[in-house]
């Protein structure tokens, strides 16, 4: 008897977690509804457009049901010897969820369970608490283009397994106006608590109101809430954010006022010579020396402007610390210096024409190297001719014919080795000047890299923190990140 006992508690014991996960998987929520598309039973190609048209439009009436909640889930566990019981069970808090609306496509299988009717399945399909399917017909037309029109709807809750069929009858030009009244006699199915009307103003109106991060609407609107506790966040242009509870225990009147966004950022701006423009962004602020106290905090590009000089360029982070900057100006044209200082032929910039450059460098050495095998070659190719030459004139001593022609083979040999080592020559030059210019190119790429813009770039950059305990410096680290270079 004792070592059953311990056997039923060792059982609880590990069956613990399995009743958690079960409990957490049952009461996932299923606050979703969802629409299958219609039927169309008269087999007509000019009406399937009312197949998703019709859940499409009856689904709207559904969205201002909002928050729904959700019954306890009894979670069972079976005795150790297999057989039921009373066994042991929990019961879950009340969930109140947001009911999730959609349209399904009909897939093969959605389809074929629609046509088997089993609801259930699909249902278990979707993830869904409710599913609605319906199909629609038309007669014959009377002569003017209407046609008599009818549609059914069956409304299914799968947690209850109960089942409503509502019917609307009209024409084809009149379904579409009538479908509301379908859909609220379908909306009385769905299972919700008492309500009550809560109304959401805002000093400004327009401002987004979230409850639990769902987005009900814009200031002022009026919605219909359960009782309970809400997290509640409240978004405006220019304002700060709202984070806050509130407690729905009946009707009333939730009124937000949201205050500026602080604008207290301290900026000063000094140029050489004086009597420049400063703009922040795009807005101009003033004219240089100048001081601001009133300006927004946060990342910014400051531009300094002044007739006959270069314009200068700054990122500044504004904050309640003054920021200062001191620019020189440089006489110029600031459009000739900055007109695509990087582009120089169509889309190819100066890193371009350096990469080609290098190339065409390693192209004429090839052609250097290729030259000097080639004359090496044809003055190796004179010397068994030589020898041949030696024993003819040993044969033939001062033969006037024999002399000429070794002085003509020797003359053409002379020749061809001449000209390759002028294509090597030429192709050394070739190639050295290609090099002079891949580094001229290099040159003026960097330096178009480091004019004053906004553009992004990669950088190493050095975190410091108590937590990079482990590294060879710690408390620093080096990462690759992503900066805007000024």
């Amino acid at each position: 008897m004792r070592l059953r006992f311990h056997l039923v508690l060792w059982l609880i014991l590990v069956a613990a977690p399995l009743v958690s996960q079960t409990e957490h998987s049952n009461t996932k929520s299923q606050a979703r509804l969802v629409f299958l598309p219609f039927d169309n039973e008269t087999r007509d190609p000019d009406l399937d457009y009312l197949k998703k048209g019709i859940p499409e439009t009856m689904i709207s009436s559904f969205s201002d049901i909002g928050f729904v909640e959700e019954k306890p889930v009894r979670t069972l566990v079976i005795r150790p010897n297999g057989q039921p019981g009373p066994g042991i069970s929990r019961e879950s808090n009340p969930r109140r969820a947001f009911l999730d609306l959609a349209v399904a496509d009909l897939t093969d299988e959605m389809f074929s369970l629609r046509n088997k009717g089993d609801l259930v399945s699909i249902a278990r399909r979707l993830s869904a608490r409710y599913v609605v399917i319906g199909s629609f017909s038309a007669g014959e037309s009377d002569g003017s283009g209407d046609r008599p029109a009818e549609a059914r709807a069956i409304f299914f809750d799968a947690k209850t397994g109960r089942r409503t069929e509502e019917k609307l009858t009209g024409t084809t030009r009149t379904l579409y106006d009538a479908l509301p009244e379908l859909a609220l006699r379908l909306k009385k199915n769905v299972s919700k608590p008492v309500q009550y009307a809560v109304k959401f103003e805002s000093s400004e109106d327009g401002g987004m109101v979230f409850l639990d991060e769902q987005y009900l609407g814009r200031t002022p609107f009026t919605w219909n809430l359960p009782a309970g506790t809400y997290e509640l966040r409240f978004e405006q242009d220019g304002k700060k954010r709202i984070n806050q509870s509130i407690e729905i225990t009946g009707q009333r009147s939730v009124r937000l006022e949201s205050r500026p966004l602080a604008q207290k950022g301290v900026l000063k701006v000094d140029s050489e010579p004086p009597g420049a423009d400063v703009f922040l962004d795009v807005t101009k602020i003033g004219v240089t020396p100048l001081s601001r106290s009133d300006l927004p905090e946060g990342a910014h590009r400051v531009r300094v402007s002044l007739k006959d000089h270069v314009d200068r360029f700054a990122g500044v982070e504004i904050s309640t610390k003054p920021t200062a900057l001191a620019l020189v100006l440089s006489p110029g044209d600031t459009q000739k210096v900055f007109r695509d200082p990087g582009h120089v032929i169509l889309d190819w910039n100066y890193h371009d024409l350096s990469f080609y450059s290098f190339v065409n460098s390693m192209a004429f050495y090839g052609g250097w190297i290729y030259f000097n095998i080639q004359a090496n070659r044809i003055q190796n190719s004179i010397r068994p001719m030589v020898t041949t030459l030696m024993i003819t004139e040993l044969i033939t001593p001062r033969d006037p014919l024999t002399a000429l022609y070794q002085s003509q083979q020797l003359e053409e040999n002379r020749i061809k080795v001449h000209a390759q080592v002028r294509n090597a020559k030429a192709s050394g030059i070739g190639g050295g000047l290609m090099l002079v210019l891949t580094g001229v190119f290099m040159w003026r790429g960097m330096a178009a890299d480091a004019r004053e813009t906004g553009e992004l770039g990669m950088r190493p950059i050095l975190f410091s923190s108590t937590e990079y305990s482990a590294m060879s410096v710690p408390g620093r680290r080096w990462d690759l990140g992503m900066t805007m270079h000024f």
